[in-house]
């Protein structure tokens, strides 16, 4: 990050929501004044979010630690100190059990609500790869360094079809930097999420249709 400490310090205060009014309205205006304290700010609300994720893994390892650990209770330990249906290591269990399969019911949720729509599943059955990744040419001839954090996890997402994390990512690069490879996956994006106006919006630009690079991409997706 090319900001001094005092703006960090500054722009996790802002994210995080504890500036005032007036500090925050100060502060935006620094924010579209100044391009590289904007492009911290974006990276950073990455790593933040990262962060959280991270601390929700743990939270996960934690369940798990507990649930390997249930059968290293002994009952001559806590029959003294707990009524006689906390002691039984089978209401221990249950519980775990019932925490559990909340948690896959939260996950399986997501997955269902963030699933392609059936007609563009196909899109990507077998083609992503070949078609459509084309950030991975850069990473074998060593320009993986030039990526900022932003264009790594964005393009990284849209590689594991993380589509609905990656559009604003991948939007954010385009307004901002006016990165083309981001546009071309931000398009490819929303086609294979269903909005097919703004797919087609971006995917019939002449941004694309007249660069070399995604000139024949782009035509497989239109045929």
């Amino acid at each position: 990050m090319k900001s001094s400490q005092e703006d960090i310090e500054l722009l996790e205060t802002y994210i995080k929501g504890r500036l005032s009014p007036e500090e925050k309205a100060d502060f935006e205006v620094r924010l579209s004044k100044e391009s590289d304290l904007n492009s911290d700010c974006n990276d950073l609300k990455i790593l933040m979010e990262g962060m959280r994720v991270s601390v929700l893994e743990k939270k996960l390892d934690m369940l798990k630690n507990l649930e390997n650990n249930t059968t290293a209770i002994v009952p001559n330990e806590t029959k003294n100190d707990l009524p006689p249906f906390l002691s039984s290591k089978k209401i221990w269990l249950a519980g775990i059990i019932i925490l559990f399969l909340a948690i896959f019911g939260w996950w399986m949720v997501n997955i269902f609500t963030n699933r392609l729509p059936k007609e563009n599943e196909s899109l990507f059955a077998s083609r992503i790869d070949s078609d459509f990744i084309l950030h991975k040419t850069e990473r074998s001839t060593g320009i993986t360094d030039s990526l900022s954090v932003q264009q790594r996890i964005a393009y990284d997402l849209f590689t594991i079809e993380e589509f609905a994390e990656a559009i604003p990512l991948l939007d954010s690069l385009w307004r901002t930097h006016h990165d083309t490879l981001a546009y071309f996956y931000l398009g490819l994006s929303y086609r294979v999420q269903g909005e097919k106006e703004k797919s087609q919006g971006i995917l019939l630009d002449t941004i694309l249709l007249n660069n070399p690079r995604f000139k024949s991409s782009v035509e497989k997706i239109n045929k």
